[in-house]
């Protein structure tokens, strides 16, 4: 151990936070929490601390959000109508 504390290679951080090393890729893509050495990632307990964190349910902005309806404009009232018309052809013809 260095004076910065442990420091975690990729799989040993992924340990730590008990998901696969998948699971963990994904989650630094999204949360970038580490410090490079060439290509190597490496993470300090602040880092893990960090992805802990973003890991909490309430931390996804886009889960629970409710969208608000637009209004359908003209192109796409007139793209709905030609595939309904198509949609309808093809069932008489059956």
């Amino acid at each position: 151990m260095g004076p910065l504390g442990p420091i975690y290679t990729i799989d040993e951080a992924a340990a730590a936070l008990r998901v696969s090393r998948r699971t963990f890729s994904d989650l630094i893509k999204k949360h970038p929490h580490y410090h490079l050495n060439g290509r190597k990632k490496l993470f300090d307990v602040a880092d893990l601390e960090a992805i802990w964190d973003a890991m909490r349910p309430g931390n996804h902005p886009h889960k629970g959000q409710v969208l608000e309806a637009q209004a359908p404009s003209s192109s796409d009232e007139s793209v709905y109508e030609s595939l309904r018309r198509s949609l309808v052809k093809k069932g008489k013809q059956k």
